[in-house]
């Protein structure tokens, strides 16, 4: 059981940080919360049809922290090249 939770962690981080890294930079307007909460929902539905219903809340802070890391990690490179264009204007 051990093992299959540490797999289902590893897998469903790493879907959470790609589709989150993904929306992020496509769509730049939708506000980060809406991200977060999503993947949060997304992770909680999933621990249920896996059976994880005591690590329900885990799984959604989990994803919740991963799919923050993502969307600012997308945020902090717009911001970057944002300034760098700028000061290569002045």
């Amino acid at each position: 059981m051990e093992m299959i939770f540490g797999i289902y962690f590893f897998i469903m981080g790493s879907v959470v940080m790609l589709l989150s890294l993904i929306i992020t930079f496509i769509f730049k307007r939708v506000p980060f919360y809406f991200t977060v909460i999503f993947f949060m929902l997304v992770g909680v539905i999933c621990a249920n049809i896996f059976g994880m219903h005591d690590g329900a809340l885990g799984v959604a802070v989990f994803n919740g922290f991963t799919s923050l890391l993502a969307v600012g990690l997308v945020k902090l490179g717009f911001y970057a090249g944002h300034v760098a264009e700028k000061r290569m204007n002045r």
